[in-house]
């Protein structure tokens, strides 16, 4: 019984603590993954068009005017 009084008065406030940090820090850690995630893909695009060659940027623009 003294065990389980015990994982009451400690676990309880321990939880709502945990869940109250979650919530405040989840914004901050969010940004930061959504930041890490645009970047790669960004840098994958990047190295993409680079390696596109004369012919390739012709051939795109030839589709896109339904040539």
């Amino acid at each position: 019984m003294k065990i389980f009084l015990r994982i009451i008065i400690f676990g309880i406030p321990a939880l709502i603590f945990l869940s109250g940090f979650c919530v405040l820090f989840y914004p901050a850690a969010s940004d930061l993954w959504n930041q890490h995630r645009q970047n790669n893909l960004i840098s994958d695009y990047t190295e993409i068009v680079n390696r596109l060659s004369e012919k390739d940027y012709s051939s795109y623009f030839d589709a896109a005017r339904g040539v």
